[in-house]
């Protein structure tokens, strides 16, 4: 019964442990009990609690302490000696402030007064740092301890340091996904408003092609899209007069096709549009077809955008 009330005391529990009154706290927190507890009676909860305790204290991987309500140790154990690198001779009966510069006796003075006054267990994380410039993370728990109407407040220091340290990179990594979900859904919304726009300027192309297209079969001339290198872009249908072009001509080289108009007037032609891309300037020419005696003019105009480079070439009848 009572190793298990001794451990829910120092682990969690809040309620204060009662000593009998008949004993005495500080010699039972001097007493040596790692020693034969020989002579007394078995059935002696008192001793069976003492042996319990010092024991427990002693073998304890963390140091522990008890301070009367005066704030002056009356119990250490060997890890917490080793801890403040005194001997326990020297700190029982002192206060922190033989121990710890002012500013750390007044802060554990504080939390210590905290714990006399409410009854209340107090927990919080110090980091100290050696001469190396390393440093240990610890969880420092004081506790309430009630004897007669006396009131006592122990404590323990546990190192938290790996805990700590994985703690914060959990954090970190945390922080790092909750950056990334942020950048992976303003990417999803950058997306979206892209696509949006897309399709907005699709739309918009498709409008104006399909204007481009109208106008240029109303034309009363032929016009003829190339781009710089001579590849076929747009036509109207007076074209036909000149080349026998289909949908299918669309990316073909204008040389490619078969023309119908004299050859010497269409080598004529095909020299006049390659010196107008070459030197990306307008041009224009007159020209004989011998095939229906006709004279035409030809007007060539350079084009170049951020979208495309080429040239526009207008042919009509010469009045």
């Amino acid at each position: 019964m009572y190793p298990n009330k001794l451990l829910s005391f120092l682990f969690g529990k809040s309620q204060p442990f009662s000593i009998s009154p008949n004993d005495n706290l500080s010699s039972v927190l001097s007493t040596d009990f790692t020693s034969t507890t020989e002579g007394l009676p078995e059935t002696d909860d008192l001793s069976l609690y003492k042996t319990y305790l010092g024991s427990f204290l002693q073998v304890f991987r963390a140091a522990a302490w008890v301070k009367d309500d005066q704030l002056n140790y009356i119990y250490t154990n060997n890890d917490y000696c080793n801890f403040i690198k005194f001997k326990e001779e020297d700190v029982l009966g002192k206060d922190d402030g033989s121990f710890f510069i002012a500013e750390k006796f007044t802060e554990h003075h504080n939390n210590d007064t905290y714990v006399l006054k409410t009854g209340k267990i107090f927990r919080n994380v110090e980091r100290i740092y050696s001469d190396s410039g390393s440093f240990q993370d610890l969880l420092i728990i004081r506790f309430p301890i009630h004897h007669n109407d006396q009131k006592y407040v122990g404590g323990t220091i546990i190192d938290i340091t790996e805990e700590e340290q994985l703690r914060q990179e959990v954090m970190s990594l945390e922080d790092e996904i909750k950056f990334i979900n942020k950048r992976n859904e303003r990417l999803q919304i950058e997306k979206k408003i892209n696509e949006s726009l897309l399709e907005e300027y699709r739309r918009e192309a498709d409008y104006w092609e399909s204007q481009l297209e109208c106008m240029l079969d109303t034309q009363d001339k032929a016009v003829l899209v190339l781009d710089n290198n001579m590849h076929i872009e747009k036509f109207n249908h007076r074209v036909h007069y000149f080349w026998n072009l289909t949908e299918k001509d669309i990316e073909k080289k204008l040389t490619s096709v078969p023309t119908s108009i004299a050859k010497k007037a269409h080598t004529e032609l095909i020299s006049l549009i390659e010196a107008a891309i070459r030197e990306k300037r307008n041009r224009w020419m007159h020209f004989y077809d011998s095939f229906c005696q006709t004279n035409f003019i030809v007007q060539v105009s350079a084009f170049d955008n951020s979208l495309s480079q080429g040239v526009i070439v207008n042919i009509s009848i010469q009045d």
